[in-house]
């Protein structure tokens, strides 16, 4: 992948298990997934995701807040910001 200056702060938050075990929990059979291992994304900046370790993903799959400009783009959180 191209350079990018962005580096993700260290994930503290629960561990990729601990969401599995969550979602067995709390969240309908009905919404499935169709992977056996899913990744969990924790962070986002411009066109690129992150998971729990850093990992960089290409963002394939903007949603409608985001295929515009991206994740965390610097200018629209300055103005959110002000």
């Amino acid at each position: 992948m191209p350079q990018f200056d962005y580096e993700p702060p260290t994930y503290t938050g629960p561990s990729l298990e601990e969401m599995k075990a969550k979602r067995a929990q709390y969240v309908s059979p009905a919404a499935f997934t169709f992977y056996r291992n899913p990744i969990m994304i924790v962070d986002g900046s411009m066109q690129y995701l992150f998971d729990q370790d850093g990992k960089r993903y290409l963002d394939y799959f903007a949603g409608i807040s985001t295929v515009g400009v991206g994740h965390c783009h610097p200018r629209v959180t300055s103005k959110v910001k002000e």
